[in-house]
């Protein structure tokens, strides 16, 4: 199930192909459900989520850094 993310905390990128792999989906956040999909990431290690009044950002395991303006910014945890 796909929820919002949250300002701080560290999403696991850890999974299994018998019980599913955790996926970032952001949204364009016009219309129904958040909008139009605009990118899905998933096989990464862990991300850091900084959520500001300017957007999100994601912070891959210190090394890259996206940043999403006017955005939603959703995590599954891949078991379901």
């Amino acid at each position: 199930m796909m929820r919002e993310v949250i300002d701080g905390e560290r999403l696991s990128g850890h999974g299994s192909v018998a019980a599913g792999y955790p996926e970032i989906c952001i949204r364009d956040g016009i219309g129904v459900g958040g909008g139009a999909l605009i990118c899905s990431i998933q096989y990464f290690h862990w991300v850091d989520v900084s959520v500001t009044g300017e957007g999100t950002e994601l912070s891959f395991e210190d090394k890259a850094c996206v940043a999403i303006r006017n955005g939603i910014v959703l995590y599954a945890d891949g078991r379901g």
